[in-house]
């Protein structure tokens, strides 16, 4: 399910949302990395700060395709943005 996201979620300070971004790896598997490094751009779209030596900026590369999805603790911090 998507969810249309308030732009004061990605703002400056703490605490700062944890995301989960998943990719694919050669062979099928998936590979998930939690990533706390993200802002929001002026256009409304995440920046996502993945290091170049990671395996899921390969599998990116490879791909050209991810998955990005809030890391929650029992849906607290959804509710909390409804």
């Amino acid at each position: 399910m998507m969810k249309n996201l308030d732009p004061n979620v990605f703002s400056y300070g703490y605490p700062v949302p944890v995301l989960m971004v998943g990719t694919y790896n050669d062979d099928g598997t998936v590979n998930a990395m939690n990533l706390h490094e993200c802002t929001r751009t002026n256009a409304g779209g995440l920046a996502l700060c993945i290091g170049p030596r990671s395996k899921t900026h390969e599998n990116i590369e490879k791909r050209r395709s991810f998955t990005v999805a809030l890391a929650t603790i029992a849906g607290r911090f959804m509710k909390k943005c409804q």
